[in-house]
């Protein structure tokens, strides 16, 4: 009988992005047409950003 070991890591799971441990600096730029979103680690690195559409809705101020 042979006997067939299974990683403790699924392969898909490897491909996810890495999760920074500690503290992270979240910022938010936004605009009339996309806002875009930064995480950076305390010593600066930029570990992501991403941008995203703006909503297409009109404000109205009273």
């Amino acid at each position: 009988m042979s006997c067939s070991t299974v990683p403790s890591t699924s392969p898909a799971l490897k491909t996810l992005r890495r999760r920074p441990a500690g503290e992270v600096v979240l910022g938010g730029d936004t605009h009339r047409d996309n806002h875009v979103a930064a995480a950076l680690s305390l010593s600066g690195a930029v570990l992501g950003t991403e941008e995203f559409s703006a909503p297409r809705r009109a404000i109205e101020i009273c």
